[in-house]
């Protein structure tokens, strides 16, 4: 049975967005992105997460939309970014959130860093850090018992010869942590997993590259990533905060898919079927 078959949100996201749906996204991303392999890696994540295929049409589609105008791959293995879905009411919407490493590859694609990196530190490592005069030296134990977590820093290395750090502690991640609306939902036992408690590690090293952002350069170079943490923070905080391009691209496909599809009762009944399994 193929993914359309199986899963109703497929069937009427394919059937809604066509050919010039794609056109846009492809204007928008650019011709070295393919966002066809991006479509189909969005189908297999939705056909593989009973959440996701619950998700608004109309939401799910523009997650889809905003990673692929940030050039940021769906695909589970690239590790750039995820669908997310997130209760509303009654129903689930559908949020792109960026990762760890989509972070990374923004920050990278600018062509004005030489290298980039952000890591948890354990007590057992050999660690030194020295704010007045910017160093920092890490050397991660690498047999053994690391320990626990002490802190996470990230470091950038320009191509001007320069360079910058952040350095929080837990406390101060874990912080971040608790204020999330994943990780309240979680604790409130409305979910069964999120991200803090899956890949701690990653969502921390995540929370301190996206600090450190802020001292990045406010330039055009940079404007990705620095829309990828706002994206990022708004989703801690509440709902999606998509791009106003993103909505009407979306907005204007609906709109022009054939009248009979929102009212297919058919269909509908079949997705009803499927979100009470």
């Amino acid at each position: 049975m193929t993914d359309a078959q199986e899963f109703p949100l497929v069937r009427r996201l394919n059937a809604a967005f066509n050919d010039t749906f794609i056109a846009k996204m492809q204007e928008q991303a650019g011709p070295d992105f393919n966002v066809r392999a991006q479509w189909a890696s969005a189908m297999s994540c939705i056909s593989a997460d009973k959440y996701l295929a619950k998700c608004d049409l109309a939401s799910v589609a523009m997650a889809i939309y905003e990673a692929s105008r940030l050039r940021l791959s769906l695909h589970p293995a690239l590790a750039q970014g995820d669908l997310i879905a997130r209760r509303r009411g009654d129903g689930y919407l559908c949020s792109f959130e960026p990762r760890y490493g989509g972070l990374i590859e923004l920050a990278r694609r600018s062509g004005l860093i030489t290298g980039i990196v952000a890591e948890v530190v354990y007590t057992n490592d050999l660690f030194e850090v020295d704010l007045a005069n910017q160093t920092i030296s890490h050397k991660p134990r690498l047999t053994g018992d690391r320990g626990v977590p002490l802190c996470v820093y990230a470091r950038v290395w320009f191509l001007n010869g320069g360079d910058e750090f952040r350095l929080m502690r837990i406390d101060e991640v874990n912080k971040i942590r608790d204020n999330s609306e994943g990780y309240k939902a979680y604790q409130q036992k409305k979910i069964q997993s999120t991200p803090w408690v899956d890949w701690w590690d990653e969502m921390a090293r995540k929370t301190v590259l996206k600090r450190m952002s802020k001292q990045m350069p406010k330039s055009e170079t940079f404007q990705a990533l620095h829309e990828a943490v706002g994206i990022d923070n708004a989703l801690e905080g509440g709902p999606a905060v998509v791009s106003q391009v993103s909505a009407e691209v979306v907005n204007a496909a609906l709109a022009d898919s054939e009248p009979s599809f929102e009212e297919d009762e058919q269909e509908r009944a079949l997705e009803g079927a499927f979100q009470q399994a």
